[in-house]
């Protein structure tokens, strides 16, 4: 008799733990967990449950957001869902992380560098110190073919510290005749 009351102790506490409802807290680390460990479709889904949860939960429209950018790589359409996320997160709070800044990698990603730039400009205002926040505003004046703007964009940038790719940038401000701009 006791065994089967333990055994049904033990059946009751494991679907408890199996249907247990987890809180929003929970599932923002569980989703942080997976972005870390780059399962991005996983974290996309436990971002989705959160906002199932509660839908003006920036967390997990920003989240979401995030989740499906990095998964651009594999399908373009990915980079569209974001930025309809990131934007669904900005009506809700427009200073909120770098919402501008991811929506405008995400516009620059899908070639729209008149969409991304009003973005980038938001975000650089909003952090006006963030080298890699500069340096995607440069990048994208330059697509946008303002070499002028891109090359003293691209100067404060390494004046902020940015390092990566300052060679390859350095040699088209210079075909462009604005390399007296970038020094180290």
């Amino acid at each position: 008799m006791k065994q089967i009351l333990l055994l049904s102790l033990l059946c009751s506490l494991l679907l408890h733990s199996c249907f247990e409802k987890k809180t929003p807290e929970q599932l923002v680390n569980i989703a942080k967990s997976h972005l870390d460990n780059e399962e991005y479709s996983k974290a996309l889904n436990t971002y989705k449950k959160l906002i199932r949860t509660d839908s003006l939960m920036i967390e997990g429209l920003y989240g979401a957001g995030l989740s499906l950018s990095y998964m651009c790589d594999q399908n373009l359409e990915h980079c569209s869902t974001a930025i309809d996320k990131f934007t669904e997160a900005i009506e809700i709070d427009s200073t909120y992380k770098n919402l501008f800044y991811n929506r405008g990698l995400c516009y620059f990603r899908i070639g729209k560098y008149d969409l991304a730039q009003p973005d980038y400009d938001r975000a650089v205002s909003q952090e006006p110190d963030s080298s890699g926040v500069v340096y995607a505003r440069a990048l994208n004046l330059l697509f946008r073919e303002d070499s002028v703007l891109a090359c003293k964009g691209l100067q404060r940038a390494v004046e902020l510290g940015f390092k990566h790719d300052i060679q390859k940038f350095k040699e088209v401000c210079a075909s462009l005749g604005e390399d007296s701009r970038i020094k180290e």
